[in-house]
C-alpha cells in the first residue's frame, strides 16, 4: 500500500557535477568563510585553554568541545558542498 500523496518524502535531485555557478558561489563564500573559520578556531582554542586552566583539566570534555566546533569540519566550501541538496527526506503537510 502506497502512502497518500502528502505523506511521501520529497527527495531532492542532486546534480551529478556542479555547475558553474556553484563553482563561482563557492569561490566567492570562501572568501567570507575560510577567515570566519579561522577566528571561530582560533576563539575556540583560547577558550578551551581557559577551561584547562581555571578547571585544572577536570573540564577536558568540555574544552575538546570548544575547540572541535571550532576547528573541526571543512576549511573549504567546495563546488559540491554549494550544490549539495539537503540529505533528508522532506515532507509536505
Amino acid at each position: 500500500m502506497e502512502p497518500p500523496p502528502a505523506l511521501r518524502p520529497e527527495m531532492a535531485e542532486v546534480p551529478s557535477v556542479p555547475g558553474t555557478g556553484a563553482k563561482v558561489g563557492a569561490g566567492f563564500l570562501n572568501v567570507v568563510y575560510v577567515p570566519g573559520k579561522a577566528i571561530t578556531c582560533t576563539a575556540g582554542a583560547l577558550v578551551a585553554g581557559a577551561f584547562m586552566l581555571a578547571t585544572f583539566g577536570s573540564a577536558y570534555r568540555e574544552a575538546v568541545s570548544f575547540f572541535n566546533e571550532g576547528c573541526g569540519g571543512s576549511w573549504v566550501l567546495t563546488p559540491a558542498d554549494v550544490a549539495a541538496a539537503p540529505k533528508h527526506a522532506q515532507f509536505e503537510y
